[in-house]
């Protein structure tokens, strides 16, 4: 695997490519920039590049964008699987079972290779398995009518029938992840399973953005915690208007 430090050149070049974002204990400002050291949740993850911004790079990881300094970006080969993507594999008592990818790990020691952690059955598996332990589960399942269903309840929940179920807005109309999550498992039993990848699959297979999403830093700061909040782009129920900013 191509694993190297991506060099202070001209960025434009990087736009497309995938990499991982080491930051090391970075804190990330409410605009995307870098500031102090803390640590960031998904170093693990494959992130693109999609555009560039001064001397930043414009990086996306699901429904999350992030502005960052290049030489943190270190740049890999394109993903097999999308992160929270469902597939096939051959677990290690050589039997075919299905889970979801979660996270990315690299093994640089005897040699490079690319292999992947899996969530099967709400639990998230110690073992990672290579490339050719995986392959793409074909379902019949409408992917696409699922989520854009489930786009509409999430914004059916932020626009207008919020206090019915519990939902939370601040003034920059953000609300608790969690909180969104349990009322809609409360509308309907179709939701029960639904967890929070569920949610950045969605917003990331979108055509239409109507969702964003933030990570906040919760707690003592050696203890790595973050909190998960999402908004509507676009709404009107609100009394006063949002002034949304950029992206975190």
């Amino acid at each position: 695997m191509n694993y190297q430090n991506v060099k202070d050149e001209k960025l434009d070049k990087y736009i497309g490519i995938w990499g991982l974002c080491h930051f090391g204990n970075v804190l990330l400002k409410e605009n995307g920039d870098v500031e102090e050291r803390l640590n960031y949740p998904f170093s693990n993850q494959l992130h693109k590049c999609i555009d560039t911004d001064g001397n930043y790079l414009k990086v996306k990881f699901c429904g999350i964008i992030l502005k960052i300094l290049p030489n943190i970006f270190y740049e890999t080969d394109s993903p097999d699987f999308q992160p929270f993507e469902s597939v096939k594999y051959i677990s290690s008592k050589g039997k075919l079972e299905f889970g979801t990818v979660v996270a990315y790990r690299m093994l640089l020691k005897p040699y490079q290779r690319r292999v992947y952690q899996l969530e099967v059955k709400g639990k998230v598996k110690k073992s990672l398995y290579d490339k050719d332990q995986l392959e793409r589960l074909k379902s019949e399942t409408d992917l696409e009518g699922v989520f854009t269903k489930l786009s509409k309840t999430v914004s059916m929940l932020l626009r207008h029938s919020r206090e019915d179920y519990g939902i939370k807005l601040d003034e920059n109309g953000w609300s608790d992840l969690e909180e969104l999550i349990e009322g809609i498992k409360s509308i309907d039993q179709e939701w029960e399973s639904l967890r929070y990848h569920d949610i950045l699959f969605m917003i990331d297979s979108s055509k239409k953005e109507r969702h964003e999403l933030k990570t906040i830093r919760v707690g003592e700061e050696y203890r790595n915690n973050f909190k998960w909040f999402i908004r509507a782009k676009y709404t009107l129920t609100l009394k006063d208007k949002i002034e949304y900013g950029s992206q975190p």
